[in-house]
């Protein structure tokens, strides 16, 4: 799939994975060698292995993961990928998919005594009364708390628009705003709280309704809408549903191409 506001075609092959990892896929922290941590979406697998040896069959229990190449482009062994506050270091790429677009990756979990000393967490904090539990990523353009958004193949966080292939994904919502290029945060599956809700939905209405389902606008980026689009070639992607008029519980469904 091509990066966010540049030609070319787009691999349909991409955006089919692009949904799977949507839909399936679970975050998770990759630890170079060197380097920053980054969070990207992995698919796990948790697969037994018979290994031979001499007359005895041992079963080895492996940890297998799929991560899309536009997220991590290359990798070294030893390297750590870390699930559900599990580490995993990785070992190979069993294989890469015919069209170069999905690793599969061999790991085993690291134990206790193996493990990288564990790092302290930041102190919890609020954004608009909402604990953030937030990942820390840098923005293409200036972002409000809200703004629904997407990583891009470089890993930065660009706005997500349901009119365009190549900006219909949701990976997650804004927290903390911030300017173009300086750090901001985002998060998933979580509640995100505004006091006012004009510049962030489609109609230009300033509060919520309770129980209504929100969609990504095919009009305004980074928006919301309480009706899909319904042009052929936009997308139908659910973003969550109003939990009160000042808050949205986003939960980013899978995209649907009409």
């Amino acid at each position: 799939m091509r990066a966010a506001g540049s030609g070319g075609a787009v691999n349909p092959g991409a955006l089919a994975v692009n949904a799977v990892f949507q839909q399936f896929g679970c975050l998770a922290t990759y630890t170079p060698a060197t380097g920053d941590r980054r969070v990207l979406r992995v698919i796990a697998k948790r697969p037994d292995t018979e290994v031979r040896y001499e007359n005895t069959t041992l079963i080895a229990s492996t940890a297998l993961f799929e991560v899309r190449c536009s997220e991590l482009p290359a990798f070294r062994p030893n390297e750590l990928i870390t699930v559900d506050g599990v580490d995993y270091a990785i070992q190979a790429a069993r294989r890469l998919d015919p069209d170069r677009l999905v690793w599969t990756l061999e790991s085993y979990a690291l134990t206790p005594e193996e493990a990288p000393p564990p790092v302290e967490p930041a102190p919890e904090r609020f954004v608009q009364g909402i604990w953030d539990g937030s990942y820390t990523a840098l923005p293409e353009v200036a972002v409000e708390v809200g703004h629904m958004i997407h990583l891009t193949a470089t890993n930065y966080l660009a706005l997500s628009r349901a009119d365009a292939d190549d900006t219909a994904l949701v990976a997650g919502v804004v927290v903390a705003g911030a300017a173009a290029g300086h750090a901001t945060e985002w998060t998933v599956d979580h509640p995100v709280e505004r006091p006012d809700w004009t510049a962030l939905t489609e109609d230009g209405s300033p509060f919520l309704v309770p129980g209504a389902a929100y969609f990504l606008s095919a009009t305004l980026a980074g928006g919301i809408a309480d009706t899909p689009p319904a042009t052929p070639g936009q997308w139908v992607v659910p973003v969550g549903h109003a939990v009160a008029p000042t808050v949205l519980h986003v939960t980013p469904g899978t995209p649907v191409r009409l």
